[in-house]
This record gives structure tokens, C-alpha cells and sequence, in this order.
């Protein structure tokens, strides 16, 4: 029996059903189930943190950079056992797909960077049970700076991804 198949969608959100939407009405998710008040960002005071989507920040974005090495640094929350987890998990794929639940099919498209819905799955273990969190790609910043926790390569957001959604 895998425990990591059978999970709830955190919220209500399917993420399927919300990403097909989005498809359809071609434009980008909008999660409305956790905004900016919501994601404990106390070091800069909200009136000055700005919501970005990845593709705002950078020409051409990706979740996971192709190069196998890239090093991660801390964002607005100072706590380095997240940096140590996210670490140990980028280094074991077979936890990765478990967390990043379809990572291959969520993926910016190097061509078509904009065309991507916004909107991502992650799994975790709460409580006993295995819930499907679904976000949207909109990342706090100041100015071009993301405040969430960054990979060295300034074009990967998979750890900014992940650290909202845990937030959530």
C-alpha cells in the first residue's frame, strides 16, 4: 500500500478542475485562498511587498534548473532547517516526486513562458493525513527581490513554489 496515493485537496481545491479552468479561460490562477496577508511576511511591512509571478521576474523562468547543482538562500523567514529540508529533498528524487506531485507537467515553457496557467501542486503529510495544496505562482517581492527563500540560479523557482505552499 503507497500512503502517498490517496490524498485530500487542501481547502477544497482540485487542481485539476482549477487548472483545466484556468486553460479554458486563458488567463492565470489566482489563488484566492491565500493571499498576501496570509503568508507571515513581517520583516518588510506588507504596503511595500508587490505579488510577482515568476515570469515577471526573469525572462525565461523554470522550476528546476537543468545544471545539477544550485544552492538555495534563505528568504524572509530565518529558519535554516527549511533551506536543510528543501535541500535534502531536491537530493532524493524519490521523495521530490512525491512532494512535487507531477513536477514534469507543471514545468514553464521555455518558449512560452507566459502561457503558463500560474498555478502549481505540491503534497504533504498534516495531521495524518496527505493533502493536495494547490497555489498560485504570484511571489512576494520588493522591487525584483524575491522575499521567499531563492535558488542561487535566479531562474529556478521550485524553492519559492514549494515555501508558499507550505506557508498555505
Amino acid at each position: 500500500m503507497d500512503l502517498f496515493k490517496k490524498s485530500k485537496n487542501y481547502k477544497g481545491q482540485d487542481y485539476n478542475e482549477l487548472k483545466k479552468q484556468q486553460l479554458q479561460r486563458g488567463v492565470k490562477f489566482v489563488d484566492d485562498e491565500f493571499p498576501l496577508e496570509s503568508m507571515g511576511i513581517y520583516s518588510v511591512p506588507v504596503s511595500e511587498v508587490e505579488l510577482r509571478r515568476p515570469a515577471d521576474l526573469v525572462s525565461v523562468p523554470c522550476l528546476l534548473s537543468p545544471d545539477s547543482y544550485s544552492s538555495l538562500k534563505k528568504g524572509f523567514v530565518n529558519n535554516f532547517n527549511v533551506l536543510l529540508a528543501f535541500t535534502s529533498l531536491k537530493s532524493c528524487p524519490r521523495l521530490w516526486s512525491k512532494v512535487f506531485v507531477d513536477a514534469e507537467n507543471q514545468k514553464y515553457d521555455p518558449n512560452h513562458p507566459n502561457e503558463h496557467p500560474g498555478i502549481f501542486r505540491f503534497r504533504f503529510w498534516q495531521e495524518g493525513s496527505l493533502f493536495d495544496v494547490t497555489i498560485d505562482d504570484r511571489l512576494p517581492c520588493s522591487g525584483d527581490k524575491l522575499l521567499s527563500v531563492a535558488s542561487s540560479h535566479a531562474s529556478e523557482f521550485w524553492p519559492a513554489l514549494l515555501e508558499k505552499a507550505y506557508a498555505k
